[in-house]
């Protein structure tokens, strides 16, 4: 069954495509019978899911494009804004990106506390 494969990261990181790749063939999904990479990608990955910021979330968005796989765009609203405020926007978002995705790929700077909450996110759903 396809999955929804969340690539994601702090806005200063830039994993490449070749970068990306690696990481996505050690995910634990059903590869098997899926054929040769890279067209494997597209008979297991059946979207990405990125929270439409700079750095691993436009990475992520490249590494879709480049693989023929759709994206699913989670930016932070006007609305979300305006309903949470600033402080909690961010994390509304993340939890959007959360539900929608089953698997995901994060490249953390080690500071960033949006990326911090999104892996939290992730891991406790």
């Amino acid at each position: 069954m396809p999955v929804k494969l969340v690539i994601a990261g702090s806005r200063g990181v830039f994993p490449s495509i070749g970068e990306i790749d690696i990481e996505v063939a050690k995910l634990p999904l059903p590869w098997d019978g899926a054929g040769e990479f890279p067209e494997a990608y597209r008979r297991v990955v059946s979207h990405v899911v990125d929270g439409y910021a700079d750095g691993g979330d436009y990475a992520g968005r490249l590494w879709a494009d480049a693989r023929g796989i759709p994206a699913i765009n989670e930016p932070i609203t006007d609305e979300d804004v305006r309903r949470w405020g600033k402080f909690l926007a961010p994390k509304m978002r993340n939890r959007r990106m959360s539900e929608v995705g089953d698997v995901g790929i994060v490249w953390w700077d080690g500071k960033s506390n949006g990326t911090t909450d999104f892996v939290a996110r992730m891991v406790l759903r």
